[in-house]
């Protein structure tokens, strides 16, 4: 991967950055796998929860539109350990060097996945959000990266995101999280986070995309989808995963989704990192060279 600083800087102030043709050669094959899997959860007997050596992973969940994959929209989550594909693609794509480098983080772990097929017809498009509201991992590296499986027209539901709006230092009450809960001073009321993506002052950006382009967004970014219009053929697909940075702690509370087998594991403590022998590196930075050491201290000498 040619790396360009230009997508760190992007990210750093709009909270998202657009890097094309990233996984072009990669977009059919997964593709192909995630269609393979969602064929397989719909067998009988089919076994939805495996184990998955690169992070653990809640069992796989498919729920299909009203009428099946024909129209509306499909939703497949934990996919990643039901289809070799997804493991060849963590440890040998450009996807792990570059949540770190634009990330600046010196160590990234895998997490999880939810791949989205939208159809025309019934899909009413996806509500003003952010991800960060409902994750029980505390951090400012802990990125989405979103890939296009099919190009994303401006019919096709693109992505909407909300620009600068990953700087908020709280969270937001999500009616996603268990009702009858105060609001605080670190989850604001969600009514503000509307108001936030509505407001005529904010700058929000539409991403249409081509198929193997790549979206990688700050958990924090507050993002929604368009409708998929009824009289565009074929589907709208793709796969995003979600990453864990080097400041990246393990923070449950009763806001955030409940990840039961976490939950349970002693490896698991409440302000500590995600632990190796349960979400092991997937990159980390490089280290110096002597020769580039030595350069960089006869460097500081000369200049003093």
């Amino acid at each position: 991967m040619k790396f360009d600083p230009a997508w760190k800087a992007t990210y750093e102030r709009d909270g998202i950055v657009h890097v094309p043709g990233l996984f072009a050669d990669w977009a059919d094959p997964l593709l192909a796998a995630l269609d393979r899997v969602i064929e397989k959860s719909q067998q009988p007997g089919y076994e939805l929860d495996r184990d998955f050596a690169l992070a653990p992973q809640n069992p796989l969940s498919v729920s299909l539109a009203k009428g099946g994959v024909v129209v509306g929209g499909t939703m497949a989550l934990s996919v990643v350990a039901h289809d070799p594909v997804f493991e060849d693609w963590i440890l040998h794509s450009p996807a792990a060097e570059l949540v770190g480098r634009v990330t600046d983080s010196g160590v990234v772990r895998y997490w999880t996945d939810a791949c989205f097929v939208k159809h025309g017809g019934a899909e009413d498009g996806t509500p003003w959000h952010n991800d960060y509201c409902t994750w029980p991992f505390a951090g400012e590296k802990l990125p989405i990266l979103w890939i296009a499986l099919s190009d994303v027209g401006p019919e096709d539901a693109p992505l909407v995101t909300v620009r600068g709006s990953h700087t908020d230092p709280w969270r937001y009450y999500s009616p996603m999280s268990p009702p009858g809960l105060p609001v605080t001073s670190a989850y604001h009321a969600w009514d503000e986070l509307m108001a936030k993506a509505t407001s005529p002052d904010s700058i929000r950006d539409t991403w249409c995309v081509a198929k193997g382009d790549a979206l990688l967004m700050h958990s924090k970014t507050i993002h929604s989808s368009l409708p998929r219009r009824a009289t565009t053929p074929g589907r709208r697909v793709s796969f995003s995963t979600r990453w864990l940075g080097d400041d990246a702690t393990w923070a449950p509370d009763p806001y955030t989704f409940p990840i039961e087998r976490l939950l349970r594991d002693p490896l698991m403590k409440a302000g500590s990192p995600p632990p190796s022998a349960l979400f092991p590196p997937i990159w980390s930075a490089p280290t110096p060279t002597m020769a580039t050491a030595t350069a960089a201290a006869a460097a500081g000498a000369s200049a003093g």
